[in-house]
């Protein structure tokens, strides 16, 4: 069933009920308009029957998983990694990087959750974009940076996070492509087109309306950083990488602790194990650049959320907020494993027991999203302060 937030941008917003009234779904989703276009197409083909809007939202999954694929196997084609040991083995890496990618539990929430269309349609416009960048880079045709700009606009409309692209695209560029007779900015030249975005964003974003179904320009503008949210967002990256590694007790809405200040015990932990997994990525760059690479995605791709909670004030975690940074832990996770097994046959079977139990996983916590009640049931049983929580089932009951 519609659950949570699905009841805002869809069940009740009249944007989508007419596909055709494209200044309306503009109005109501903004720097979102693409995702608000796919509800109004669903609604024109199935009304408010929720299996349409779930079927698009699994094709959607699925074809991501097949570009994080096409994403690993053209890394291992760059001048850097095309010699190295694992180079014969990057269909492999890239194949078992996509399952881990398509069947990791922390998925659910962006799969399962109608409205996060949002993260599955950036993840494909930024995993695009890249694709294009790297067939250009290794193929040396202007057609395919012209496609790679139509796609980083085609990411201006599906979710904010599409700015950090100019960031991710100069740090692959350092880490992937040699020129050892250029400085580290002249390397760069490259990658100066995609800092256009950071021109079009704000002049996209600013003409937000007060009738947005989001209204983040409104909860943005004028604010300041709260230093309390900003370290629990500290505690938050901690969190998520646990989540990445042990994916366990799994909420909608968490009912997190907000840090006092930066001497607390638990920010000081945060801080520090935050500062020494920067410190590996630093140490791995000349001996590992794939595993140092996927250390600064992480960063890299949660950092958008980690500001705006640091002004907005509100929820400070979810799990679809991960859905572009399990890329990078797909890799890390595959990659890491062809290193290790030297025996291919103990890769195989390690990797059929671990997609397996991902799969198993998954689809045990896809049960809690089958219906609104149930749904709400499984967050007040793991976050019984929630007042958000006991209201959402006060409604889910009505």
């Amino acid at each position: 069933e519609f659950v949570s937030d699905d009841t805002t941008y869809i069940v009740t917003n009249v944007a989508v009920k007419d596909i055709g009234d494209l200044k309306t779904i503009w109005t109501s989703f903004n720097t979102r308009f693409i995702p608000g276009l796919t509800f109004a197409l669903n609604y024109e083909l199935g009304g408010l029957n929720v299996f349409g809007y779930h079927f698009f939202n699994i094709l959607i999954h699925v074809f991501a998983s097949f570009l994080v694929y096409k994403f690993v196997h053209l890394t291992f084609e760059t001048p850097v990694l095309k010699n190295t040991a694992l180079a014969k083995e990057s269909g492999s890496v890239a194949f078992l990087s996509s399952l881990i990618f398509l069947c990791h539990p922390i998925q659910t929430q962006g799969v399962a959750f109608v409205t996060q269309r949002f993260v599955s349609l950036l993840t494909i416009s930024y995993l695009l974009t890249l694709i294009f960048y790297i067939l250009a880079r290794l193929r040396s045709k202007k057609i395919y940076y012209i496609a790679a700009m139509g796609t980083l606009i085609m990411g201006l409309f599906c979710k904010e996070n599409i700015i950090t692209i100019p960031v991710t695209v100069c740090v692959y560029e350092l880490f992937f492509f040699k020129a050892a007779d250029r400085r580290w900015w002249q390397r760069l030249y490259p990658a100066a087109p995609f800092f256009s975005i950071w021109l079009l964003f704000p002049l996209i974003f600013m003409q937000g309306s007060p009738k947005a179904a989001l209204g983040l320009k409104e909860q943005v503008i004028g604010r300041a950083i709260d230093w309390n949210y900003f370290f629990t967002e500290i505690n938050v990256l901690r969190t998520y990488l646990r989540l990445f590694i042990l994916p366990v007790n799994q909420i909608h809405e968490y009912d997190y602790p907000l840090a006092q200040g930066f001497w607390e015990p638990s920010t000081l932990y945060s801080v520090c194990l935050l500062a020494a997994l920067l410190g590996l990525a630093y140490y791995l760059y000349s001996r590992s650049k794939v595993s140092s690479f996927c250390i600064l995605w992480f960063f890299i791709t949660t950092s958008v959320e980690f500001a705006v909670v640091s002004i907005v004030n509100k929820n400070v975690i979810y799990e679809h907020w991960l859905y572009l940074p399990m890329v990078g832990f797909a890799l890390f996770l595959s990659y890491s494993m062809h290193a290790f097994f030297k025996s291919r046959g103990r890769l195989r079977l390690a990797a059929v027991l671990l997609i397996a139990l991902m799969a198993s996983a998954t689809y045990q916590r896809n049960k809690v999203w089958q219906n609104e009640i149930g749904f709400w049931q499984d967050v007040l049983r793991k976050s019984p302060g929630r007042p958000a929580a006991h209201f959402a089932m006060g409604r889910a009951w009505d």
